[in-house]
């Protein structure tokens, strides 16, 4: 699709078969989103609320594969027992997660943005690299 920008320029505009890669992509969880973004693309995700339903959609439906694992072998404890192995893993990911989270920056810069926190970081551990220059 074509649009004529503020400035006067043209700027092609990707369209596609959005909604079948979502559903395979919700299923699977193996990426293969038609913008490269993925959630991340607003024709995709376009607000807060559709993002919040996707990824509880995403730990429901894995959730109840576990249950649908146990009634199909005939044995529903094993499909607890599949679900309370995941939610241990879950849980330790977050943990070393929080563990591993970077500091805050301190209190006399509270508006750091993203780019001079990285600059920091990186000049910390590479002070010879010639951006770290003053």
């Amino acid at each position: 699709m074509e649009a004529t920008t503020l400035e006067g320029a043209k700027q092609v505009i990707a369209v596609g078969p959005v909604a079948s890669q979502v559903a395979i992509k919700m299923l699977g969880t193996n990426g293969g989103g038609f913008f490269n973004a993925n959630a991340a693309h607003p024709f995709e995700n376009p607000t807060a609320l559709s993002n919040f339903v996707q990824m509880i959609s995403i730990f429901v439906i894995g959730a109840a594969l576990t249950n649908v694992f146990g009634r199909a072998v005939g044995n529903q404890r094993q499909g607890w027992a599949i679900l309370v192995v995941m939610g241990v893993l879950f849980l330790a990911g977050v943990v070393v997660t929080y563990w591993r989270k970077p500091p805050a920056p301190p209190p006399s810069m509270p508006s750091a943005s993203a780019a001079a926190t990285w600059r920091a970081r990186r000049c910390a551990s590479a002070s010879w690299h010639p951006r770290c220059s003053p």
